[in-house]
Formats: structure tokens, C-alpha cells, sequence
């Protein structure tokens, strides 16, 4: 009986270790959702947001409306608000009209129309005290795709609006990031990053490029509190993660740098972990996955596999 009773706690021993093993990193690891903007690649499906589970490793689609033709593109969460991008088209879905910016519960219920302009629109965020939208967009009533052939940023415009659809130009860039206070908006510019007053309508360069200029390939996120600023840069195979110190004035320094090629950096709720849509090559755009970069150590994990979907409108939207 001993040997029985002792050969079945090394069974239970075993399956410990190999659950450990097999799932440690799910279960010990990040947690949240991300949010992403996919098409799979046979388009069997329109372009649309899906959530990712970082423990379950679950992909699902996140649908808030099935009557209307539109494609869900950017979104993201403040709270149990949720600010996004819907590019809808005409009863025959062959018309698309302007994308517009439209503002929701977190689940998608009750649902308002923000923006009514002719241009497509991209990035929004809310201000922290969830009374402004800051968001890019094209200029004079360019469309996005003949907007995006220059690779120019300053092709782009930034703007605001209240939760009425009131509209407010702030300058030509990309980007848009709410400061802690929500008073400035962090954003990019040809030259490099620049830092926008909103009751001064002072703007400044807080980062210089270098060398060059800054181009569409690169991306910004903000740690939840704001103390931390990702920025990528595709062609020069570059992820830099910034410690701000101080926002007034502005000042920060290089914390940890990946060599590491492709888009769109997105930060945990607590800040510890650093999401990337990763790329083999930057032109061919293959062998995609998202990963994920522990912050404190630089260790990095692949936690999905993404050639099932296609790349250009892909985006790594938000993670709660």
C-alpha cells in the first residue's frame, strides 16, 4: 500500500512540475488583454479589433455592431470608456465613407459619434479626465492611403475635440499621447518629438532626431502613469524604452534599447512588461508574431503568431 500511495505522489509530482513547465510562463507572467487590429489573410473576414488573452493565449473577435458595414480599426480604453476609430460604408459596402471617431462603454454599449469632418482618422485617445479626444488626421480632405505614400509624418495632422464634436487643430504630426494632467500632448514631428501646451498653444522639441527624419514606420506608446515612453523605429531596427522624469519641463532619458525590427510597442497596465508586433523584414513584412519584453531583465517571448493575418493594417491597439 506505502508503494502505491508513494509511486501516486510522484505522479502528482510529475504533473506539478510538467504544468509548471507548460504554463508557468501564462500563469506567472503578464496579465490583461491586448487589443488588436487584424484582417485575416484569406479575407475571409473585414478588417476588425481582437482580444487577446495574455494567459489564456485565447484570440477573439470583438464585435460592437453586426448591422452596420464599417471596419473597426484603432481603439483604446480609459477606464470603462472606450474611444475608437469606425471607417463605415454605404448599404452595398462599396463606398467608404470618412473614417469618424466614436466614444463607447467599455463593452461597446451606448455608443456616440464624436467627429462628422472630411478626413480619415487614426490614434484616438482620451484625455486622462476623459473630457478630451486627441487624435491624428489627414488634411484637406486627403484620404489616408494616398496620405501614407509620402511616409511623412507632417503629411498628418493632430487634433482635439471635447465629447461634442467640437474640433481643434494642434499642429501637423503623428502620435498623440495625453500628458498626466492632460494639458500637453506628446507627439511626433519631422524633427523629432515634440510637446504641445494646450492652454499656452506653446509647442516645443523635447527629443531631437539625430540623424534624419522622423517617418510613418515609427511608434509611441506611454506607460499608464506616464512615466515611461516606448518609440520604434522599423528601418533602424530600434525600440527604445524612455524614463521621464519630468514632464514641466519635459525631460527623460534612454532607460533599455532592443535591436529589434517592427511596430507598434504597447505597455502593460502595470507598466513591467512592453508588447511588439515583431517583423523578420522590414520591406517583405514576414515571420510576424507579437511579443512580449519583460522590462526588468530585457527577456523577450513570443506569445502569437501572426502570418495568418495581413500586415498593413495590423496594429497593437491597447492592453488592459
Amino acid at each position: 500500500m506505502k508503494v502505491f500511495k508513494g509511486i501516486f505522489i510522484v505522479i502528482i509530482l510529475l504533473g506539478v512540475v510538467f504544468t509548471a513547465f507548460r504554463f508557468g510562463p501564462q500563469l506567472l507572467g503578464p496579465g490583461g488583454t491586448m487589443y488588436l487590429t487584424l484582417i485575416p489573410d484569406n479575407f475571409t473576414k473585414p478588417q476588425g479589433i481582437y482580444e487577446f488573452s495574455t494567459k489564456s493565449r485565447g484570440l477573439e473577435e470583438f464585435v460592437l455592431d453586426r448591422k452596420t458595414p464599417a471596419h473597426l480599426r484603432n481603439v483604446s480604453f480609459l477606464g470603462d470608456k472606450m474611444v475608437y476609430i469606425l471607417n463605415v460604408f454605404d448599404l452595398d459596402g462599396l463606398e467608404e465613407y470618412y473614417s469618424q471617431v466614436y466614444i463607447a462603454d467599455f463593452e461597446g454599449r451606448n455608443r456616440k459619434q464624436i467627429t462628422n469632418s472630411n478626413s480619415d482618422k487614426r490614434n484616438p485617445v482620451l484625455s486622462p479626465d476623459g473630457s478630451t479626444i486627441a487624435f491624428q488626421s489627414t488634411l484637406n480632405g486627403e484620404r489616408n492611403r494616398d496620405a501614407l505614400e509620402s511616409a511623412r509624418v507632417e503629411r498628418f495632422a493632430i487634433f482635439t475635440t471635447d465629447l461634442e464634436g467640437n474640433e481643434r487643430f494642434i499642429a501637423q504630426g503623428v502620435q498623440p499621447h495625453f500628458s498626466p494632467d492632460g494639458k500637453s500632448i506628446l507627439f511626433l514631428k519631422n524633427k523629432g518629438l515634440y510637446l504641445f501646451n494646450l492652454e499656452s498653444r506653446r509647442i516645443e522639441r523635447v527629443w531631437d532626431m539625430n540623424e534624419g527624419l522622423t517617418y510613418m514606420g515609427m511608434k509611441l506608446d506611454l506607460s499608464d502613469d506616464r512615466k515611461l515612453l516606448a518609440w520604434s523605429s522599423a528601418n533602424a531596427n530600434d525600440l527604445l524604452v524612455l524614463s521621464i522624469d519630468s514632464w514641466s519641463p519635459f525631460s527623460a532619458i534612454i532607460k533599455s534599447r532592443y535591436e529589434v525590427t517592427g511596430f507598434w510597442p504597447k505597455f502593460s497596465p502595470d507598466g513591467k512588461y512592453l508588447a511588439f508586433q515583431e517583423v523578420s523584414d522590414v520591406e517583405e513584412i514576414n515571420n510576424q508574431h507579437l511579443v512580449v519584453f519583460k522590462l526588468s531583465d530585457g527577456s523577450k517571448r513570443t506569445v502569437l503568431e501572426l502570418d495568418d493575418y495581413y500586415q498593413e493594417p495590423l496594429w497593437v491597439n491597447d492592453w488592459k
